[in-house]
C-alpha cells in the first residue's frame, strides 16, 4: 500500500516522528494517554449500559466526530479521530477494567476481617450454567456489596459443583473460607443437598391476583373452548372460596418477600419481618378458630362469605384454613429454625444501650458496659445513623462486641443480588450475543467500585510497541 506513496509523504512522516521523538515536554504521550483514558470511560459506558461492543465504531465513535467537526472543526476532528472503539478495542478494554475492579475487589476482602458470601445458578440464553456469586464485606465506614465473580459451570450445577468453583476462586485470589461468616443461596435441595441452605422467595402473589380478577373472563373462555370438566371445577362455589383464600396468602406471603429483598438488607431486619409473618398466623387461627369463624384477616375470602347470595360450610372451610396455616407455620419453622440460644447477638447488635449485660456471654460482658456508658456513642447511635456505620466505626474502640454485631450484619438475608444479576445477564447475552465470555460486561454493569481509569491508561500507553 505504501508503494505508490510520494516522497513527499515519507518526509512528512519523517518529520512528524522526530519531533515527537525531540519533544521533551511530553506533549505527544500526555495527548496520548488522553485518547486511550477516553476509550476506557467509553468501553466502561457501553458495558454499564449492557450494550453490544459494536456500538463503539458504529455509533459512538461516527457521533462524536461529527460534532467535534461541527462544534470545533476540522483539526479537533483529526485528533479525535485516533480515539480507537472497534469492537476488539472495547472489548479489550472492558476486559481490563474488569479485572481492574476485580483487584481492587480482592484487596478490600482481604482487609476486611471477615466477609459474606450469596450464591446462585440459572441457565441463560445459550443453554449455559451460570453461577453468580456476590460478597459483602466492611469496607471503610460501612458495609460493602460487589458481584465476588460469575462463571459458567462446564459440568452440572449440584452443590458440589458450586462449592468447587467457589473453592477454585478463593484459591486463585488468596482468600481463605476461614474469613466467611454466611454462605446464602436459594435453598434448592439441587444447589445444596437436601439438609443445607436458606430459603429464596418467589413471588407467585401477583400471577393469582391477577388470575382471580379475570375469573369471569377465564370462565367464558373455558366455556368457548369446550372445557367442559375444567370450566365446571373452576367454577365449584368451594373453589372460588379457596381460590380467594389461597390468593390472601400468597398477597401476604409477597409482602414479605418485598421486606425481605433489597440491596443493603441484613438478617436483622429479615429476622423481625418473619417473627412478625409467625406472629400474625397465630392472630389469624386465633380468629378463625372462634366459635362464630372470623375471617377478616383474608380481604377477598371475607368478601365472599359475606354475600348472602354465596354459602358455604364454614365449619369446613375453618378446618381446611387452621389446617393449613399450621402447615405454614411449620414449613417457616423448618426454614427458619430458633435461634434463641443466639438471640443475645440480635439484641446487641440492634438495641446495644438496652442489652441485658447478664443476658450476653462474660468476655463481652464488661466491654458491653463501657458502651452502654459511653455518652458520645450513645447520641450518635440515636442520631440515626445504620447499624451498619455505627458498628464499623466503633470496631477499633470495641472490638470483641463490635465483631460479634457485624458478623451478623454482614451475612445476607436473601439472594435478591443474585437474581438481580440473573436479570442483568439476560439483557447482556442475548440470542443474537449468545457466545459472549459475560463475566467482564457483568462485572463494569454491576459493581460500585471506580476503575483506575488514568493507571490503565498510563500502563497501556507505557507498553512496547510490538
Amino acid at each position: 500500500m505504501l508503494k505508490g506513496k510520494p516522497k513527499e509523504f515519507f518526509v512528512a512522516k519523517k518529520n512528524s516522528l522526530s519531533k515527537m521523538k525531540i519533544d521533551h515536554t511530553g506533549e505527544f504521550q500526555q495527548n496520548n494517554e488522553k485518547i486511550v483514558e477516553a476509550s476506557y470511560h467509553i468501553a466502561f459506558m457501553v458495558a454499564q449500559q449492557k450494550k453490544p461492543h459494536t456500538l463503539g465504531e458504529t455509533l459512538i465513535k461516527p457521533s462524536i466526530l461529527k460534532a467535534v467537526e461541527i462544534v470545533l472543526g476540522e483539526e479537533s476532528k483529526r485528533k479525535i479521530a485516533q480515539l480507537s472503539l472497534s469492537d476488539n478495542t472495547v472489548k479489550r478494554r472492558i476486559d481490563e477494567l474488569a479485572l481492574d475492579i476485580k483487584n481492587q475487589l480482592i484487596h478490600k476482602l482481604k482487609h476486611s476481617v471477615f466477609f459474606a458470601i450469596q450464591c446462585d445458578e440459572s441457565t441463560d440464553v445459550a443453554n449455559c450454567c451460570q453461577l453468580l456469586v456476590y460478597c459483602r464485606f466492611i469496607n471503610e465506614q460501612s458495609i460493602a456489596e460487589e458481584l465476588l465473580f460469575s462463571q459458567a459451570l462446564n459440568s452440572t450445577s449440584k452443590g458440589s459443583d458450586v462449592l468447587s468453583a467457589i473453592d477454585i476462586f478463593f484459591d486463585q485470589n488468596g482468600l481463605s473460607w476461614k474469613n466467611v461468616v454466611g454462605v446464602c443461596t436459594d435453598g434448592a435441595p439441587a444447589m445444596l443437598g437436601s439438609r443445607l441452605g436458606f430459603v429464596r422467595w418467589l413471588s407467585k402473589g401477583n400471577m393469582f391476583e391477577r388470575l382471580y380478577e379475570l375469573k369471569s373472563k377465564v370462565e367464558i373462555m373455558l366455556l368457548q373452548l369446550g372445557k367442559d370438566n375444567l370450566r365446571e371445577n373452576f367454577t365449584d362455589e368451594n373453589f372460588t372460596f379457596y381460590f380467594a383464600y389461597l390468593v390472601d396468602i400468597f398477597e401476604t406471603i409477597n409482602n414479605l418477600n418485598l421486606k425481605l429483598q433489597g440491596r443493603n438488607t441484613n438478617i436483622i431486619t429479615a429476622k423481625d419481618s418473619i417473627n412478625s409473618f409467625l406472629e400474625k398466623i397465630q392472630l389469624w387461627k386465633h380468629r378463625v378458630n372462634k366459635e362464630t369463624p372470623n375471617f377478616s384477616s383474608f380481604r377477598r375470602l371475607n368478601e365472599l362469605i359475606s354475600d348472602e347470595e354465596k354459602s358455604i360450610c364454614l365449619a369446613g372451610l375453618k378446618s381446611i384454613v387452621i389446617e393449613h396455616l399450621d402447615c405454614l407455620t411449620d414449613e417457616f419453622m423448618r426454614y427458619f429454625p430458633d435461634s434463641s440460644n443466639e438471640s443475645w447477638k440480635y439484641t446487641l447488635t440492634s438495641c446495644p444501650f438496652s442489652a441485658n449485660v447478664d443476658t450476653l456471654p462474660d468476655t463481652f460482658q464488661e466491654q458491653a458496659i463501657e458502651l452502654k456508658n459511653d455518652s458520645r456513642a450513645k447520641i450518635e447511635f440515636n442520631s440515626g445513623s445504620s447499624l451498619e456505620e455505627f458498628w464499623v466505626k466503633y470496631q477499633p474502640i470495641y472490638p470483641e462486641i463490635s465483631n460479634e454485631a457485624l458478623q451478623v450484619l454482614v451475612q445476607f438475608s436473601s439472594t435478591y443480588l443474585c437474581e438481580s444479576g440473573f436479570s442483568s445477564l439476560a439483557i447482556i447475552k442475548t440470542k443474537h450475543r449468545n457466545r459472549l465470555d459475560v463475566e467482564s460486561d457483568l462485572r463494569c454493569s454491576l459493581s460500585n467500585i471506580e476503575p483506575n481509569f488514568k493507571k490503565l491508561s498510563k500502563e497501556k500507553c507505557c507498553q512496547p510497541s510490538h
